[in-house]
C-alpha cells in the first residue's frame, strides 16, 4: 500500500481486508440509501499491488462485499 508506505507480510492461515471506498459501514446513510442514489467513492489511498513469488507458492482469494446487492443500481461515482 504505497500511500500509506505499508507492506503486508503473509502469514499461513491468516487474511487482510481493508475498504476500498470512502464510505464505511456505520457512517450515516450507507446502506439505506436507495440504491440507484447510492454512489460508492473509491478511495485512492488503498491503491496496492502484489510482489513476486521467488520461491514457493502464493495464494489468493478475492470477497467484494457490497452494501446493498449490485443488480440494484449501485454505481461509482462516475455514474457508470
Amino acid at each position: 500500500f504505497p500511500e500509506y508506505d505499508a507492506r503486508i507480510k503473509p502469514k499461513t492461515g491468516r487474511a487482510v481486508f481493508w475498504f476500498n471506498t470512502i464510505e464505511r459501514p456505520g457512517m450515516e446513510g450507507y446502506g439505506t440509501t436507495v440504491a440507484k442514489d447510492m454512489k460508492l467513492a473509491v478511495d485512492l489511498r488503498s491503491r496496492h499491488s502484489g510482489e513476486p513469488v521467488y520461491n514457493g507458492e502464493k495464494w489468493v482469494c478475492n470477497r467484494w462485499v457490497h452494501p446493498v446487492p449490485l443488480d440494484n443500481g449501485v454505481r461509482d461515482e462516475t455514474g457508470i
